[in-house]
């Protein structure tokens, strides 16, 4: 029976991409806290929606456009975890399967929050303008935008970090044989 010794550098690997993976969760949290009580409570008055000033109809529409591009771009993120998954060239030990599988997973499940929490968003404008009341700032839409945007670009870079792993092995593994065909 054959022992294979510990690679002090593949841990150390592993022990470092799980402490980004920790510092990203708590980057995006502690921003979305300081945000939340950096923002006052609206002060603006809540108009009917009939009465929508110019100005209020294009806020109204940035903010509709600005969901519609995040819940895009969070759609066709979950492909590009598709596309890396399916591509069948996982390589390495099992640990780094592991990782990569987690990786995407974490990855997958901060961009389908990013969806759940821009149809919240939309649902919840429609409910106000339903109401007659315009009010962008009112904090259970403002907070679920933070989260909508804020869980995206969490899933991008877990989805960053993903796909240079697996690309860089995929160089590593051509350039070995490479050298070994010469």
């Amino acid at each position: 029976m054959t022992t294979r010794a510990a690679n002090p550098f593949k841990h150390r690997a592993i022990l470092v991409r799980m402490a980004i993976y920790l510092l990203l969760i708590a980057a995006v949290f502690f921003v979305w806290r300081y945000l939340g009580l950096l923002t006052p409570p609206s002060t603006s008055p809540q108009l009917p929606s009939t009465q929508l000033t110019p100005i209020q109809k294009t806020e109204l529409d940035a903010y509709l456009q600005m969901n519609q591009l995040i819940t895009t771009l969070s759609t066709g993120l979950l492909a590009g975890i598709g596309y890396i998954l399916n591509r069948g060239k996982m390589k390495g030990s099992s640990e780094a399967r592991w990782l990569t599988l987690g990786s995407a997973f974490c990855s997958a499940a901060f961009a389908a929050l990013s969806l759940l929490l821009g149809y919240f968003v939309y649902q919840m404008l429609i409910g106000e303008l339903d109401d007659g009341v315009f009010n962008l700032d009112f904090p259970l839409l403002l907070y679920s935008s933070f989260g909508h945007f804020f869980s995206f670009l969490l899933a991008v870079a877990l989805f960053a970090e993903l796909a240079f792993q697996v690309f860089h092995a995929e160089d590593a593994d051509a350039q070995k044989s490479l050298s070994t065909g010469s």
